[in-house]
């Protein structure tokens, strides 16, 4: 024993290690680990414990998991979703002042309107771009009638956007300021001091703007779930559409550019005749009096 004691003092490293090694070995015998239940055996009632309790950030209030939530009751419909869908088409047509038109009328009378119309030079190979609201139930039929306006549909995308969490977290955060907004009308009639009256109106007026900024976003958000966002590009040309076109090269396509490129340079040359003629009460007199001056000396040089 003696000299097992003389070891472990020459040796305290190797000694730590060991007692350490040894407390991890009687450790793992005397803890078993707990049979694993099946996970239908699993019973909430006879863990002896209630479901777990979540604190709601915007009122500090402690909601039961495993009861219906005002978040849950909020929702639109059981089962439902809420999309906000945005379509843009990109149409080829023959005349684009008259199509746009059409387009218009067609809105109006699908019950949609209009968010944004603008329209480059409709008389000499025109474009425009249209945006429109159309409710979602005749978003097909209208799509159907643009179509039909069209030479040729270039291009076409209906892109979609789910608003259903949006939507019930709005709501969710509106019954609890509202629910707040009570409590504090309560203390406001049993207040008496002057300065606890002016404090709850305070916090009332702020709950209340709180309150109609989220019925802002939520009316939104249902107007964008309801009616769809409609972007059509009109164009005579399909070049001068945001989209490539179908056919990566076309002569009739090149032959009208070089046109359109010769007239611009036609243009751009006349413009700087006129800017020319228009500064020549500046240069003509100073061209002349140079020449006047310069013949002078020539003169004076041969005499």
């Amino acid at each position: 024993m003696h000299k097992l004691f003389l070891w472990m003092k020459e040796h305290k490293l190797s000694t730590a290690l060991l007692f350490v090694l040894l407390f991890f070995i009687l450790r793992g015998q005397v803890v078993q680990p707990m049979p694993m239940r099946g996970a239908n055996s699993i019973d909430s009632g006879s863990m002896g414990m209630s479901a777990p309790m979540f604190a709601n950030r915007a009122s500090g209030e402690f909601m039961d998991v495993g009861t219906e939530t005002s978040l849950a009751k909020s929702a639109p419909t059981s089962g439902a979703r809420m999309i906000a869908q945005n379509s843009y088409l990109s149409l080829l047509v023959k005349d684009v002042k008259k199509s746009s038109s059409l387009i218009l009328e067609k809105t109006n009378e699908l019950g949609g309107y209009m968010i944004s119309s603008s329209v480059s030079d409709p008389d000499n190979q025109g474009s425009a771009q249209i945006e429109i609201r159309i409710p979602a139930v005749v978003l097909t039929q209208a799509l159907e009638s643009f179509r039909g306006i069209a030479v040729k549909v270039v291009s076409e995308n209906l892109q979609g956007t789910d608003v259903t969490d949006q939507y019930t977290d709005v709501e969710a955060r509106m019954e609890t300021l509202t629910k707040t907004k009570i409590k504090f009308e309560a203390i406001l009639d049993s207040a008496v001091r002057v300065t606890d009256i002016l404090e709850v109106q305070r916090e009332l007026i702020n709950l209340q703007a709180e309150i109609d900024s989220l019925k802002g976003q939520e009316k939104y958000i249902s107007e964008s779930a309801k009616l769809t966002r409609v972007t059509l590009y009109l164009a005579t040309d399909e070049i001068a559409l945001p989209y490539m076109p179908s056919e990566t090269w076309r002569p009739e396509v090149v032959f009208k550019e070089a046109v359109r490129s010769v007239i611009s340079s036609i243009r751009s040359l006349a413009n700087l005749v006129i800017w020319v003629l228009i500064y020549g009460v500046i240069w003509i007199p100073a061209v002349v009096i140079f020449v006047l001056i310069s013949r002078r000396k020539r003169k004076n040089s041969v005499n």
